[in-house]
Parts: C-alpha cells; structure tokens; sequence
C-alpha cells in the first residue's frame, strides 16, 4: 500500500501543480480540457489504490493493468517527439510503481492464505 500511497500522492502534487500552473498562465478551453483530463486521472489512481484497499486481488489486477497499459501507450504517444532515454525513465516513473504495488498486494494475499491469522478460544 505504501508503494501506491507514494505513487498516487506524487502523481496528484505533479498534476495539481501542473493544473493550477495552467490555470495561472491561461483560461483558454485547451488549457481547461487538459486541466479536467488531469484530474480525472488522478481521481483513476487514487480510485484504483481505493479499490486494492478494500479487495486487494481485483486491485492488484487493475494497479497491474493500469501499469501495462501506461507502459504501452506512453511509447506510442512520445514516439518520434521523445529521446529513447527519456522514454525509458517515463516508463520506470509511470509503469513501475503500479505494476510494483499490484504485484505486491497480490503477494500479500499469497503470504495470508500461507500464514492464516490465529484465532483465539
């Protein structure tokens, strides 16, 4: 959960940031669309993070979908605009920490069935 923790809180202060940045300099709607666009995927990480709480197994599945996916799509999008290097540490920035939380929470689940907790008479 830390993990995620992490990655959404770094992910809402960049974007926030970033919104109110935009906000600052401009209201044209481009910048008003890419403003709700941010928002709404920040609320996507911090929805997913809320789902891996309360049942970890379909929140792992969705943190390890949404880390395939960024791994994918971000290539596509940032191809031929983007150096390779720079494409790399975006996909470790974006890719890596759900794919690392998902993984983790489905871990825990495995490390619970094999040490079930005790219960007490």
């Amino acid at each position: 959960m830390i993990v995620g923790l992490v990655w959404a809180g770094w992910w809402t202060f960049f974007i926030l940031s970033s919104v109110f940045s935009d906000a600052a300099d401009s209201m044209l709607p481009e910048a008003i669309r890419a403003s709700v666009i941010l928002i709404v995927l920040v609320l996507i990480i911090w929805a997913s993070l809320a789902i891996a709480w309360k049942r970890p197994f379909i929140g792992g599945i969705v943190l390890i979908f949404e880390g395939l996916f960024t791994a994918v799509v971000y290539p596509i999008m940032a191809s031929g605009n983007i150096e390779a290097g720079v494409t790399v540490l975006m996909l470790l920035i974006l890719s890596l920490p759900p794919l690392a939380a998902g993984v983790l929470f489905l871990l825990s689940l495995r490390e619970g069935q094999r040490h079930p907790k005790e219960v007490a008479d």
